[in-house]
């Protein structure tokens, strides 16, 4: 839960001289310790924020960071009231579920690359990335990681 905590008081000021309301929504309880580089994944949910605060076409421009978890993943997720670009939505999703290193991947809008990175790490660390959309209401990015379980020692 703390990542989502940083990501908000990072981006919360810029993202409200944009208009947008920035919350966030963290269980009561301690989340369950994941596998994986923090500063990356925070790279990882500021490029899915992005890609969704650069292409908000209208609507509510509320945006919660949410964090829940179990005892075999946790999620972390970005919610935003607005409707994104539909067109946008197919292309990230094209990049974010690609088997391959996509050679057009360079040619596509200044965002793929970074969709690339967040598909990487996802892969990386045996996670998932869901996208659900109801146009013109609502667009969630969430990104679900493993619990580390400790190897036994040997």
């Amino acid at each position: 839960g703390l990542i989502i905590i940083e990501l908000y008081q990072s981006k919360k000021e810029l993202l409200a001289e944009q208009g947008f309301k920035l919350s966030y929504q963290l269980p009561e309880a301690a989340l369950p310790q994941i596998w994986g580089d923090s500063v990356l994944l925070l790279e990882c949910l500021e490029r899915l924020l992005l890609v969704g605060t650069r292409n908000c076409l209208d609507g509510d421009k509320e945006v919660l960071l949410l964090a829940n978890g179990n005892s075999e993943e946790v999620s972390l997720g970005i919610s935003f009231g607005c409707n994104i670009d539909g067109a946008v939505l197919d292309q990230v999703k094209r990049v974010l579920v690609s088997e391959n290193d996509m050679p057009e991947l360079y040619s596509m809008p200044d965002y793929a690359p970074g969709m690339a990175i967040v598909s990487g790490y996802i892969k990386l660390h045996n996670g998932r990335i869901q996208i659900t959309h109801q146009p013109g209401q609502y667009c969630n990015f969430t990104i679900s990681l493993p619990v580390y379980q400790p190897q036994p020692s040997q």
